[in-house]
């Protein structure tokens, strides 16, 4: 039964509830024009101060349909309703399961008849929807999308002298953490970082959407955290 997973339970295996219809809306865009007198048309400054277009969040509409037998629908209500209402839940459906969205629930609207009870619940989510697998965690295959899927798993990456590893950014740009055992140095953009024993939070490599050349140089091991965020 196709469905969709909120956090740990899955919408029709654990809570009885058949998906009858979803709508996701895609996140609106943040702009910012500026009119100008004497001026045909307006300035679109909504790249203005980071040079990236930036997302209001995204709605998620469910309709879920429950069928029970025993008819004991306000007791099978209050369990899903205790279950969802109000949580901040990562949202994963049957049909795109290598990503998830991370969204604030609430239930609607409860509505029973004589053979069957609705529920309609929103999610009021972050714009992006992000990698089950980060990059430092080992991947699974048995979930893996061979015909969409991107696999970026970088889990000590032996350097000797220099290594350049390529990684494959989604449309969210964001920065890396990178893991070393000893120091060494990161090239990005033909610019160095210094890079320090442990976790460094890389915020001034800015990995946008497609490949990106990370080139080590030193002696040691190296991981990488990355996890993609599409729309």
């Amino acid at each position: 039964m196709i469905g969709v997973k909120f956090n740990d339970k899955h919408s029709y295996d654990d809570l009885g509830l058949y998906l009858k219809k979803r709508i996701i809306y895609p996140p609106e865009v943040q702009t910012n024009y500026v009119e100008v007198p004497q001026r045909d048309g307006k300035i679109d400054l909504s790249e203005g101060l980071t040079g990236l277009v930036k997302y209001y969040n995204r709605k998620i509409e469910f309709q879920f349909v429950l069928q029970d037998e025993s008819n004991n629908y306000q007791s099978k209500f209050s369990e899903v309703e205790n279950y969802l209402h109000g949580k901040k839940m990562k949202i994963i459906f049957d049909d795109d399961f290598d990503n998830y969205y991370i969204g604030r629930l609430t239930v609607e609207k409860v509505d029973t008849n004589e053979t069957l009870g609705e529920i309609n619940v929103t999610a009021e989510c972050e714009p992006y929807k992000y990698d089950i697998q980060s990059s430092d965690e080992l991947w699974l295959w048995d979930p893996f999308d061979f015909e969409e899927g991107v696999i970026n798993e970088f889990i000590d990456v032996v350097v000797n002298g220099t290594e350049t590893i390529t990684l494959l950014a989604k449309r969210q740009v964001t920065y890396p953490t990178i893991s070393v055992d000893s120091p060494m140095q990161v090239e990005f953009d033909g610019v160095d970082y210094d890079l320090s024993v442990g976790e460094n939070k890389m915020y001034d490599i800015l990995l946008p959407e497609g490949a990106n050349d990370l080139t080590f140089k030193g002696n040691g091991t190296v991981t990488i955290r990355y996890r993609g965020g599409s729309l």
